[in-house]
């Protein structure tokens, strides 16, 4: 019942044991961050300009090399918050 509840619902789950537990533990360690400490997302910058800027060979004005600077930082402090979480889970959960 509970597959096909899924299965109706489009929710996203494994293919496997361990691929159920990878996604869980992913989900777990989402929440964990959404409520222990805040992202800072806000000052995410959307460079997509930029980065087509550069790809047409134009160079960067020094706001444009700061810009993506602050959004490199930001992502790699995310990206960071979000991987130790995804590792206290793991050590620290057994679903199954």
């Amino acid at each position: 019942m509970g597959h096909a509840i899924v299965q109706k619902a489009q929710i996203p789950f494994g293919k496997s044991l361990e691929e159920s537990q990878k996604l869980l533990n992913q989900t777990s360690a989402a929440l964990v961050m959404m409520q222990s400490q805040p992202l800072d997302l806000p000052t995410i910058e959307n460079i997509a300009g930029i980065l087509n800027s550069v790809v047409s060979g134009q160079l960067l004005s020094l706001s444009e090399i700061c810009a993506v600077q602050r959004t490199l930082r930001v992502l790699n402090n995310v990206w960071k918050k979000l991987t130790g979480a995804a590792e206290l889970n793991e050590d620290s959960l057994q679903r199954y």
